[in-house]
């Protein structure tokens, strides 16, 4: 079976040439996908990635950190984890930063009080 496949094959050499052409395209497509999937899935985290926090506080209901929704301007945070009493009011509000370089970006302010010790 073998040396009949050879043959057919060797017999017909554009054939052969289109389907293994056919094939590496294929190949290359997925491989393209791939990437580019993974590059989509990188540049969603980055954000969080790059955020040094502890915690995060937002509004119920919100479907990603890099779309918030809007939330009251003060809320009232309950119990942290494991029990332990955070129960502080906080205010939230948008701002303008002001870069070194003298251009303006969207800035969320979240303040706290502190606690008293």
């Amino acid at each position: 079976m073998v040396p009949l496949a050879r043959r057919t094959l060797l017999h017909h050499r554009r054939r052969l040439a289109a389907a293994l052409a056919g094939v590496v395209f294929a190949v290359v497509l997925v491989n393209m996908e791939v990437g580019i999937l993974n590059g989509f899935m990188a540049n969603a985290v980055v954000f969080i990635d790059n955020m040094p926090a502890d915690v995060w506080v937002m509004a119920p209901g919100t479907p990603t950190s890099t779309c918030p929704t809007a939330s009251p301007s003060r809320n009232s945070i309950g119990s942290g984890p494991s029990g332990s009493a955070v129960g502080r009011e906080d205010a939230r509000g948008w701002g303008f930063w002001k870069t070194s370089a003298g251009t303006e970006e969207n800035a969320m302010v979240m303040a706290c009080p502190p606690t008293a010790t």
